[in-house]
């Protein structure tokens, strides 16, 4: 899957320029009920701005410095330290990029051109989607890792009038063993069930969803 299949759009963000005022950026950000905010100038990123760095400059001012900074420009409190990817490429680099560098979204960009952001929720969101969580029947196999394991299942689930959804197979366990989690629809669900168990497919658990 691509960021472009997963992203949020830059439609849908709320975006602050370089020379918000910081008192309106305060306002923004505890409205949304937010932790910071792309800013961006333009067609171009700049950064993100979070209330905590606000907040953390604004606690130790007297009353008068606090007037002067909530009607400051943001421009010199931007962490621009961000690495953007392109709309081109594959959401798996999105992933290990937010979890190995804990970021709350990561910029996406091209052409030079801000195209949105992509978040940890819309990680969850698009693999809610792969696994299906309101349509089909969720199947999840365990099998040895071989060759020609997936085209056994598949052409079993093909004799019995099986539909396949997706298909995510998760890397080797202990012991060479693969989970192979299939999302499937038909007419012919158990039967085709109790036909792989009889070919010793282990079947670790099923989940019907109404559709």
């Amino acid at each position: 899957m691509l960021i472009k299949q997963a992203m949020t759009n830059k439609s849908e963000l709320t975006l602050l320029n370089s020379s918000t005022i910081v008192n309106e950026c305060i306002k923004t950000i505890e409205e949304k009920g937010l932790l910071s905010l792309p800013v961006v100038d333009g067609k171009t990123f700049i950064g993100s701005i979070s209330i905590n760095t606000l907040y953390s400059k604004l606690i130790k001012l007297n009353d008068e410095q606090k007037h002067e900074f909530l009607n400051e420009k943001i421009e010199n409190y931007i962490d621009k330290n961000f690495k953007s990817l392109s709309i081109s490429e594959e959401l798996e680099k999105s992933s290990k990029m937010l979890t190995d560098e804990d970021l709350p979204f990561i910029p996406i960009v091209s052409n030079g051109e801000f195209q949105g952001i992509i978040k940890p929720k819309d990680i969850f969101t698009s693999m809610n989607d792969v696994l299906g969580s309101n349509e089909g029947t969720r199947i999840t196999i365990l099998t040895y890792d071989r060759i020609g394991v997936l085209f056994k299942i598949t052409k079993i689930l093909n004799r019995n009038n099986i539909n396949i959804l997706n298909v995510v197979a998760k890397p080797k366990q202990i012991l060479g063993i693969r989970e192979i989690t299939l999302r499937i629809e038909g007419e012919n669900i158990d039967r085709a069930i109790n036909k792989l168990e009889s070919k010793g497919f282990k079947i670790r658990n099923r989940k019907y969803f109404q559709t």
